[in-house]
């Protein structure tokens, strides 16, 4: 295993069992956006994918600690140049 995946392990086992489930969701999603470009039919992977946002959803928990949606967009948000535009 290595490093990163084992850093990934321990902060994922450091999480209250619910939050666990949360990280199992958000990466079969992960999962699934990838395998789409691969195999399967894009309507299939697109109903599994939307099933899994709706499960992480359901239990309210997703971004819960953003108080203010513009404002986290506005710190986190990095815009890129766009080309002639510089």
């Amino acid at each position: 295993m290595n490093t990163l995946s084992q850093q990934i392990l321990q902060d994922v086992e450091s999480l209250p069992p619910h939050l666990q489930e949360e990280v199992r969701d958000f990466v079969r999603c992960l999962k699934l956006k990838q395998d789409s470009s691969e195999t399967g039919s894009p309507k299939a992977k697109r109903e599994q994918i939307s099933t899994l946002l709706a499960r992480i959803a359901s239990r309210g928990t997703a971004f819960s600690n953003i108080e203010d949606p513009l404002a986290w967009q506005d710190a986190n948000r990095e815009d890129l140049p766009l080309l002639g535009r510089e």
